[in-house]
């Protein structure tokens, strides 16, 4: 622990293969918060969650993904002090001074001293953001354990219509999302089969889903439960600089596709053409209609420039829309201190980005650190860590090889240090 009680910025966690434990050190190497957590997450905003009771980890010490709520979670600070003991079974990240907790199968919110301010009560919770957070409501018997909601699920979907259950029970299963306020009252009441966090004043909403198979509609509602764009889009992503992308087809044919970019009034503003779904398209046509932009549904800018996927390959655009960076990258981030790491020659498996090698770029483009990197991770403070011959590992993790970190010409400063 530090020894001089003040906090420390910029820590960095690590794993020590001896005691098979986790903790914190400074950007230099020096330990500052001892070995002594079976899970760990990343500092922001003075806190870090942090574990006791985690289980089943690999021989480099990442949690396996079905052992994230096993254990306690609490909080500890930056001089290593106990914040909230570990006492919740899964924990959220804060947004407006409150993060989301789970315990008992249910979920509420804490402040950051860990007082619990709205009780464990509700299925499934979002983050607050504009003052408000998205909650379901507990509708299913005891909230039922794994093992019956998959059967009573399965039983469900083989049912047919004359057999499903009536809307009064389909409520009681499935439970309706609506938004509270920070003292847990309900401001929009449960009404949504989806929804998503306020951005810029207004949030996504799912609505008219069919019973146990199909999607409904996306669409924007504000802060008191209005419909403000009507529910129409398949997809919906939040609004960010005044801008949301969507998608939709075609009414008279599902195959005739649509993708565009929205303002708040639910006016296209950057239009796309339509073809039928499979056919063939260069990249020159893919940017003249942005056709087929499949995984970023969501526009987020960093620092003026944003990274969007069309075709399977990566550039940016402007605040306007219009592309700056050519896409031609086969993974990319956002801006961090004026450079953006990128990939060269890696694929996405699944859900998870696997090889290539990784570099950074300028706002025009050009590599000033060229694709050299296993692994890299975002500038912060003139430093960045980087791995060389490492491998990708679960959820695109990557282990094995040597962390270090590098400056912004690519020299080499120092190690990653472990013990």
């Amino acid at each position: 622990m530090n020894s001089s009680n003040k906090p420390v910025n910029n820590l960095d966690s690590f794993y020590d293969r001896e005691t098979g434990k986790y903790g914190f050190m400074d950007k230099y190497g020096k330990i500052v918060i001892k070995p002594q957590f079976d899970g760990v997450e990343s500092f922001s905003g003075g806190l870090a969650k942090v574990n006791i009771g985690a289980k089943w980890k690999d021989k480099e010490g990442y949690l396996h993904p079905r052992q994230l709520r096993e254990g306690k979670w609490g909080l500890v600070d930056e001089t290593g002090k106990i914040i909230c003991k570990p006492q919740f079974d899964y924990m959220g990240k804060f947004t407006e001074g409150i993060a989301p907790i789970e315990k008992h199968g249910k979920w509420g919110y804490i402040d950051k001293i860990g007082n619990i301010i709205i009780k464990p009560q509700f299925a499934h919770v979002g983050y607050f953001s504009d003052g408000l957070a998205p909650v379901q409501k507990i509708k299913f018997p005891g909230h039922l354990g794994g093992h019956y909601f998959v059967k009573f699920c399965s039983m469900v979907l083989n049912m047919t219509e004359k057999e499903k259950p009536n809307e009064e029970l389909k409520d009681y299963f499935g439970g309706k999302w609506g938004y509270i306020d920070k003292t847990g009252n309900y401001v929009i009441k449960p009404q949504f089969n989806s929804t998503f966090c306020f951005n810029e004043g207004l949030a996504i909403v799912e609505v008219g889903r069919k019973w146990g198979r199909t999607q409904g509609k996306y669409g924007y509602i504000d802060k008191i439960g209005k419909f403000v764009i009507n529910p129409i889009f398949d997809y919906a992503g939040s609004f960010c600089n005044g801008h949301a992308i969507v998608k939709w087809h075609n009414v008279k044919n599902e195959y005739q596709k649509y993708t565009g970019v929205i303002d708040k009034t639910g006016e296209v503003v950057v239009y796309t053409r339509k073809f039928p779904a499979g056919v063939e398209m260069n990249l020159d046509e893919l940017l003249s209609g942005w056709q087929e932009m499949t995984l970023n549904i969501e526009i987020n800018y960093s620092e003026g420039l944003a990274p969007i996927d069309v075709g399977g390959k990566f550039g940016y655009i402007n605040k306007t829309g219009k592309f700056v960076i050519k896409p031609q990258f086969a993974n990319a981030d956002d801006f961090y201190e004026g450079l953006a790491r990128v990939n060269i020659g890696g694929r996405f498996h699944d859900s998870n980005f696997i090889g290539g090698l990784w570099g950074y770029i300028d706002k025009t483009g050009k590599f000033i650190i060229n694709p050299q990197f296993t692994g890299a991770e975002n500038f912060s403070n003139g430093l960045v860590r980087v791995n060389i011959d490492g491998r990708t590992y679960q959820d695109s993790k990557v282990i094995d090889g040597r962390w270090c970190y590098i400056d912004k010409t690519g020299k080499f400063v120092k190690d990653e240090q472990t013990k």
